[in-house]
């Protein structure tokens, strides 16, 4: 490796043999007059293992999402960073079983798709958000719709409880009753071994019990709208 204290870029010699947190604390010291603090790189490591774990935006978009997030001086850093966790995330998918909670998910929810009911995967930031997504996706032999949002995948990566959503389609006639479609959305989880718990209040969401594990090769359900 160059020395050079006036060098800040990194080859891809070093990306494949170094300590990519200390090569960058060494390469990134004459930019910025002293290291990150080991706080604030795992802070910033965490959002990138969240990205793409979740696995909603492109290997291209992570660093894009996160520089926006964390700043545009870090632009070397979270390419490496990503590079660094992209690779441990498909070494990990390795060891995962064939089929994971997250494939049986998306059976799940395209079962219920069959049905009448828009799904929504990682349906935007918010509520308000994810039930303007299903509704924009709504058919006219549609009943309702159930959904869950980012949030609440990167609560689901945490704590293995995924939350979701469900709502009617309003503009049928007659309208659908909102219990009606959680029954539907529960026996559907049920059908796929999902341990799920709705209070039959139609204003309560459902918890699914699930371990997020979802594949960066095969399970590629877009985000919004499978």
């Amino acid at each position: 490796m160059n020395n050079n204290p006036n060098r800040s870029r990194i080859s891809a010699e070093d990306l494949c043999n170094q300590d990519w947190v200390s090569l960058w604390r060494l390469s990134a010291r004459p930019m910025f007059g002293s290291p990150w603090s080991p706080c604030f790189l795992k802070d910033l490591r965490h959002h990138i293992h969240n990205q793409i774990a979740l696995g909603f935006l492109s290997k291209d978009d992570i660093p894009k999402e996160t520089i926006a997030v964390y700043g545009g001086l870090l632009e070397e850093l979270v390419s490496v960073l990503t590079a660094e966790i992209f690779l441990e995330q498909v070494q990990e998918e390795k060891r995962w079983p064939a089929i994971t909670d997250f494939d049986r998910l998306v059976v799940a929810f395209s079962e219920l798709e069959t049905e009448g009911i828009v799904c929504c995967h990682g349906a935007g930031a918010t509520v308000a958000d994810a039930i303007e997504i299903a509704m924009a996706n709504l058919r006219e032999e549609s009943t309702g719709y159930a959904f869950y949002t980012v949030p609440d995948a990167i609560t689901a990566l945490a704590n293995q409880s995924l939350r979701i959503g469900f709502g009617v389609n309003e503009t049928r006639v007659p309208r659908p009753p909102a219990a009606g479609i959680a029954q539907a959305v529960v026996r559907a989880l049920q059908r796929h071994s999902f341990g799920v718990q709705w209070n039959g209040n139609i204003d309560s969401c459902i918890q699914v019990t699930l371990d997020w594990k979802r594949r960066w090769l095969t399970s590629r359900a877009p985000k919004g709208k499978p």
